[in-house]
């Protein structure tokens, strides 16, 4: 082959490849390169996390080695976080009456794709870690989420049976799940005990199945954990069962995709891994030798502040996910206070002003990326479907009743009455020659544009021509 055909061709898969490469990355929404290679100009208006989130040791760790790794800031933070209040064990608490709210927390990672860099987020963290406590890193960091009988085992107590089994000699577990889809696979089998043990993993640490051939018990265990999904997987596989129940609402999300674009990929210098360890093993170190936490009075001012705006009541499904917002924000906060260097210095650690405004920074952005997944959802399909379309335009009830089809048409007074419940929607009745016609809008009627245009002038506004509607969103 002449060696211009040859340069030709090779010239040709360069730019195909380079294509390929930006198509992905516009996918994934990257918001750049230090290496020309710029992101779709249309791309998706990711949640940003506020610096209030980079306080202290951990906000130190990602700011050394965020120009050095392709991954997401807010993704490689909430790995070390998460894996530090594992590490740090269940001692260090927060008692909210008689409840204590150690550092145990859960998260997921979304991203748009499998190029969102989720599993490099948790790279520099996890190195770290393992020079940190090298044997729990090697033994107590385990995949493979299956069921809550296993699970349970990673934690088990010691039977008192000729069996010698001792149990778990460290109750602590990490659980990184790189591909949680499968877990939530596993989860829709009947009889699987999985998310019922996650739950009460978050909640309080002890552990048990009530199955006839099982009798293996778990106290005081100490499990977090972080899974990578990407949002479809996530939006496909989680239920509503899920959603609704409270597995959902004992997960952090972050939507996280990759920050941009590092061909060579050699990370931060060792020496400055070994700085960071020395750093992280002192406030470990003091951290597992806490007890109860408690907030100084400027916190407190602070909490009692924002505590009704976190535990505001919220329509629909999303609102579900959100409901523990207030632990959340205890169990952050805990965290921050045992990463703070000057507070492991000091005879007793204590929850401070800037403490709480990290863990506040966090939580905002992480309910800002659960609106931004799963958007208004109410987790029924018919009233789903309904304010689908609805949103698009206001609607008839004729119009309505074409969307669902015979099948599912009795059911759409029920899913429209719960919608206004929640004003989501609301009716107006159009008077006609004949029958009157029963329009839907979206949102309650106090906000609606449709309905101040037909204030203004009775003739106009409310009751668009039919012609020009879009009503099943397929024009």
């Amino acid at each position: 082959m002449p060696l211009t055909t040859e340069f030709e061709r090779q010239a040709a898969q360069f730019k195909r490849a380079l294509q390929k490469a930006q198509s992905a990355m516009a996918a994934d929404g990257v918001r750049g390169s230090s290496h020309g290679v710029d992101s779709d100009p249309h791309r998706i208006d990711y949640p940003t996390l506020d610096d209030a989130a980079f306080h202290g040791l951990a906000g130190d760790f990602v700011r050394e080695i965020e120009p050095h790794s392709e991954a997401d800031p807010a993704g490689i933070l909430l790995h070390t976080i998460i894996g530090f209040g594992c590490l740090s064990g269940p001692k260090p608490h927060v008692l909210v009456e008689r409840t204590p709210h150690p550092p145990r927390l859960n998260c997921l990672i979304v991203g748009r794709s499998a190029l969102a860099r989720k599993g490099t987020a948790w790279s520099s963290p996890k190195y770290l870690l393992s020079k940190v406590d090298p044997h729990w890193a090697m033994n107590r960091i385990k995949s493979g989420l299956s069921s809550g009988e296993g699970l349970i085992d990673q934690v088990r107590d010691s039977l008192e049976d000729d069996t010698g089994d001792a149990g778990a000699e460290d109750k602590r577990l990490l659980v990184v799940e790189t591909e949680f889809s499968s877990a939530l696979k596993v989860m829709e089998r009947s009889g699987n005990t999985l998310s019922a043990v996650l739950r009460d993993a978050w909640d309080c640490g002890n552990l048990s199945t009530m199955t006839k051939h099982s009798r293996l018990t778990a106290s005081g265990a100490h499990v977090c954990v972080v899974g990578h999904i990407t949002v479809d997987e996530l939006l496909r596989l989680l239920n509503a069962t899920e959603q609704a129940n409270g597995l959902a609402n004992r997960f952090l999300f972050a939507f996280v995709r990759r920050s941009k674009l590092l061909p060579s990929g050699c990370g931060i210098p060792e020496e400055v891994f070994e700085s960071f360890a020395a750093r992280f093993s002192h406030v470990a170190e003091v951290a597992q030798t806490r007890g109860r936490l408690t907030r100084d009075a400027e916190a407190e001012e602070l909490w009692k502040s924002i505590y009704p705006h976190i535990e505001e009541d919220r329509p629909g499904l999303t609102a579900a996910i959100l409901a523990r917002g207030a632990a959340q924000v205890l169990r952050l906060s805990l965290v921050f206070a045992l990463l703070d260097e000057e507070e492991a210095n000091r005879n007793e650690t204590a929850i401070r002003t800037p403490h709480l405004l990290a863990a506040l920074a966090i939580w905002d952005y992480a309910k800002a990326c659960t609106l931004r997944i799963f958007g208004d959802s109410i987790g029924d399909p018919i009233s789903d479907r309904l304010l689908s379309v609805i949103k698009s335009g206001p609607q008839t009830d004729t119009d309505l009743y074409e969307v669902l089809g015979k099948r599912d048409g009795g059911r759409k007074a029920p899913a429209l009455e719960r919608l206004v419940k929640l004003e989501m929607v609301h009716s107006v009745k159009q008077v006609t020659a004949g029958r009157p016609v029963t329009w839907w809008h979206a949102g309650p009627q106090s906000q609606c544009v449709f309905c101040v245009e037909r204030v203004k002038s009775p003739f106009v506004g409310a009751f668009p021509p039919h012609n020009t509607l879009n009503t099943r969103g397929d024009q």
